[in-house]
């Protein structure tokens, strides 16, 4: 990201050193003196080092190759920050038993955890797609520290939305549960029961985001000179990474759709004949919205600047994962 005050973005710098061996022959010798497994895990724990706050160990390498290597784990840290906010979820609503101040609570939490990583590209897009006709005042603007009209705005609208669809999701799924709730006083369960109700939507809003990301670095040329962590970090993105992590995304969307799936009457639909229940019609529908819109923003994105930078990932990031949340609430 842009914003100096981002302590993610010192990790995107590689240092000289770094940038002179990373794709040296010795060095990339080196890196396949690995196992499959070790480095697997190293790409994992470099995904959740680029994506988190979370701490890994010091032998993890955040440079180019390691880096490219992770995108297949993308979706995979999107399980890991949606869990982490479902947990707050869960717990607010289970003190509170509002779903307006559990969803406030689960946004807080995620952004914790990420850093306000996503929103910071998030508002650095709107400044510049907002405030630049060209590409060079896009990259002019985008590369100040500071906010401008179009990123307050724009940030402040997309936290209003996201707020709002999470809170009708809480309320018409959780509403019934609530009543019986009431009764026992047993807050216990009902975190619990909200854990297996919300926790399979939440997760996959942030699962989609992070695929987003995993996708449009590959599908398209990063935008060197202009934002961490360069060119060479999207040539280490292989078709076949770049497929599974597709595959991984859709599997584990469909297991959430079939844990809550049933919860939406509304997403059934026939077709030519063909009954499609709401098992299958909702991780459907979730899936197509969140593939359609990361297809748009890359295409946009594109046309003005003749790529992808950090910031405009960040952003898609965030706009799939309110179209998840909105694409589960128009099932309901």
């Amino acid at each position: 990201m842009s914003h100096d005050s981002d302590p993610n973005a010192v990790k995107l710098e590689p240092t000289t050193n770094e940038q002179e061996t990373d794709s040296s022959p010795d060095q990339q010798k080196k890196y396949h003196q690995h196992s499959f497994l070790s480095r697997e895990i190293r790409a994992f724990l470099a995904a959740v080092m680029f994506f988190t706050r979370i701490s890994v160990p010091r032998w993890v390498s955040h440079n180019n190759y390691w880096l490219g290597l992770s995108t297949l784990y993308y979706p995979i840290v999107g399980v890991i920050v949606g869990g982490f906010g479902t947990l707050f979820f869960a717990a607010a609503f289970g003190i509170w038993r509002d779903a307006w101040i559990a969803s406030v609570i689960y946004m807080m939490s995620t952004v914790y955890l990420t850093g306000a990583f996503h929103e910071d590209g998030l508002s650095d897009m709107c400044d510049g797609f907002g405030g630049g006709w060209t590409k060079e005042a896009i990259f002019k603007i985008m590369s100040d520290p500071r906010v401008g009209s179009y990123g307050v705005v724009g940030i402040n609208l997309f936290f209003a939305l996201k707020l709002g669809s999470i809170t009708k999701l809480a309320s018409t799924l959780l509403q019934p549960s609530l009543e019986s709730y009431k009764n026992t006083g047993n807050s216990l369960d009902l975190c619990i029961h909200t854990v297996l109700t919300m926790g399979p939507i939440l997760t996959s809003a942030h699962i989609l985001g992070r695929w987003s990301c995993s996708y449009l670095t590959y599908r398209y040329p990063y935008v060197s000179g202009v934002s961490a962590p360069g060119k060479e970090f999207t040539m280490k993105v292989s078709a076949t990474r770049a497929v599974l992590a597709s595959v991984i995304t859709w599997i584990m969307i469909w297991v959430a759709s079939a844990l809550v799936g049933d919860q939406f009457p509304g997403g059934s639909f026939e077709m030519q004949g063909v009954y499609f229940s709401p098992i299958l019609s909702v991780g459907l529908r979730v899936y197509v919205a969140a593939w359609v819109m990361t297809v748009y923003m890359g295409g946009y994105i594109n046309k003005r600047i003749g790529g992808v930078i950090g910031d405009c990932l960040g952003a898609t990031n965030q706009i799939v994962e309110i179209t998840t949340y909105l694409a589960f609430a128009s099932a309901l």
